[in-house]
């Protein structure tokens, strides 16, 4: 992740790495870290945005098996994960 990344919210520099990689036809982000903060496995986790709903549809998915869509989706966001981002739930939705 670059320096200057770390100030921003965790949620916008998804927003901004999807929208600068993707030709996206639609995007939601949900952040759903409120709903895991007393889990076991965010015990020593110190940030408060740790797990992401995507909603998404973009136009290089088109032709793409569902595991590729995921697999694009997982490599923009690789260095994001797993800190900051400890999990991320993707909904691949199909446009229109």
């Amino acid at each position: 992740m670059m320096t200057q990344d770390l100030k921003k919210p965790v949620e916008d520099i998804i927003k901004t790495r999807l929208s600068q990689a993707l030709d996206l036809v639609y995007l939601d982000v949900e952040n759903q870290s409120h709903l895991h903060a007393g889990h076991q496995a965010m015990k020593d986790v110190s940030h408060q945005e740790s797990h992401f709903k995507l909603s998404l549809w973009a136009s290089e998915f088109e032709g793409l098996k569902l595991i590729d869509r995921q697999r694009l989706v997982y490599k923009i966001l690789d260095d994001l994960i797993p800190r900051p981002i400890h999990a991320v739930s993707l909904k691949i939705q199909m446009k229109g």
